[in-house]
């Protein structure tokens, strides 16, 4: 509980960071709004008034607990992917007992790969 609380605060303090840099930057840098315009359509007006719930359902109320299901228990977790940034071959399942349990043997691999 205490390890999910203190994470929550932190990406609760991170988003609403980066939301001021975010419209600190848009407004000092007004031409960037034209290279991320994106046409998107899901669906009519009843869709867009009906919410994020109606369409995707609703959060889970444990954070900690979605994103740990999300990463070790979801159809793909451990399905291998490498990253654009350091390009080491992973998974959801590993990327989760890096962070959370970096002594399981599975995770030493993560490692390798591009180092600067």
């Amino acid at each position: 509980k205490e390890i999910s609380d203190k994470i929550t605060s932190q990406l609760i303090k991170m988003i609403i960071d980066n939301a001021k840099n975010m419209r600190s930057n848009q407004e000092n840098q007004p031409e960037l709004d034209s290279k991320f315009e994106v046409e998107a359509a899901l669906g009519d007006t009843t869709v867009f008034f009906g919410g994020l719930s109606k369409l995707i359902g609703d959060p889970h109320p444990n954070l900690f607990e979605a994103v740990r299901k999300e990463h070790c228990e979801s159809e793909d977790s451990d399905e291998i992917f490498k990253s654009q940034n350091y390009l080491i071959e992973t998974s959801p399942r590993a990327e989760w007992n890096f962070v959370f349990d970096p002594e399981n043997p599975e995770t030493k691999w993560l490692t390798k790969g591009k180092t600067n």
